[in-house]
């Protein structure tokens, strides 16, 4: 299962939604949705925003995950590091 599908998954399960019930919000079947959850298969960009819509989300965060992890993740560089910190201690 990829995070996408996890996400999706994970979602879809908070809000008490059955495959077939995810799969009526956005027009597609609930085989297809098992597919996205289970089978590492990706959906295209407008369905993936029809899913997002209809799990109250992003398409950023099914893609991502949490967007803060994220951008700490990508802040490698050390000086970037040290301006942020020097720009935090100023404010």
């Amino acid at each position: 299962m990829t995070d996408l599908g996890k996400r999706i998954l994970d979602l879809r399960k908070r809000k008490n939604l059955s495959q077939t019930d995810l799969a009526n919000a956005v027009g597609i079947s609930y085989a297809q949705i098992g597919r996205y959850e289970t089978k590492d298969t990706q959906p295209p960009a407008e369905v993936l925003k029809k899913i997002a819509d209809a799990l109250d989300t992003t398409v950023d965060f099914l893609i991502s995950g949490d967007t803060n992890e994220k951008a700490k993740s990508a802040l490698k560089d050390s000086e970037l590091l040290y301006k942020k910190s020097v720009v935090t201690n100023y404010a």
